[in-house]
């Protein structure tokens, strides 16, 4: 029998920052916006290193209910320094994700491990499949992927 720990959603400033230390991830903004993703663990789907040899998707979205979804990524020195990304709608079937620096100052490390963050989705996104493009405010490279 697989027993899983239970969802916790964290909605308070203090709440996520204690998580992010908790995690050491270097910044914790003044709160959430309200479209931001709450932190979490990866999908235990989510195969950075998939065993036929093929490149890894990055970043991996899946469903959690109608209304919630999650993406599994990899810790990147471009998302140092920024708050939780942040989801908005770009049409009904276009999402937009994205990273905004808000600890110019914060002191990085250079590991890479997974995360995930849940997100509401934007009540404009009405369409399937959604496309979907994950930014960073310090980064040129754009990620893509899809959510069926």
């Amino acid at each position: 029998m697989k027993v899983s720990a239970p969802r916790v959603r964290l909605t308070s400033a203090a709440a996520l920052c204690a998580l992010a230390v908790a995690s050491t991830l270097a910044a914790c903004s003044t709160g959430p916006a309200q479209n931001a993703g709450v932190f979490m663990a990866p999908s235990p789907n989510f195969d950075p290193y998939p065993s036929d040899g093929s490149p890894g998707v990055v970043p991996y979205f899946e469903w959690v209910d109608e209304t919630h979804f999650t993406m599994s990524t990899w810790n990147s020195r471009a998302q140092c320094g920024s708050g939780a990304p942040t989801v908005v709608a770009a049409s009904t079937t276009e999402l937009h994700i994205h990273y905004a620096i808000t600890d110019r100052d914060a002191v990085c490390e250079a590991s890479e491990r997974t995360l995930g963050y849940e997100f509401e989705l934007p009540e404009d996104a009405t369409g399937r499949p959604l496309q979907i493009t994950v930014t960073a405010e310090n980064m040129k490279h754009v990620d893509h992927g899809t959510l069926e």
